[in-house]
């Protein structure tokens, strides 16, 4: 039996700023890959990134709205700015299965993330 859950690849950032190549691995996700959407999951703060060097997080959360507008199939969730500190993804998935168990989701991370994995907590 073929599911008919829609598959979402969750891509995790700080997106400080959001830029061109983040807009491309998105957009490659969906036309390349099997997902329905891509939802770009907005970290406040990168526990492997330095706090002064973020930019506010509404502001970063404005861009990308502006960014991904006409989209349809791209979505932001600022989910972690409500979430306790620190931010790990394997908290951020596992709410977000909670709240939208009808989707199926994979994630999609940058190749500067997959050098750092084994760094991320509980990976």
């Amino acid at each position: 039996m073929v599911s008919s859950r829609r598959r979402v690849c969750l891509y995790f950032g700080s997106f400080n700023p959001l830029h061109r190549a983040h807009l491309h691995l998105a957009q490659f996700a969906l036309d390349s890959l099997p997902c329905d959407e891509v939802w770009l999951v907005l970290s406040p703060l990168n526990p492997l990134k330095d706090r002064a060097s973020q930019l506010p997080f509404v502001w970063r959360a404005d861009y990308i709205r502006r960014a991904i507008q006409g989209e349809p199939r791209l979505r932001l969730i600022t989910l972690e700015e409500l979430l306790p500190l620190p931010h790990y993804t394997v908290r951020s998935i596992r709410a977000l299965r909670l709240l939208y168990p009808e989707y199926n989701f994979s994630l999609l991370i940058g190749s500067d993330n997959l050098r750092l994995i084994d760094r991320w907590y509980d990976y």
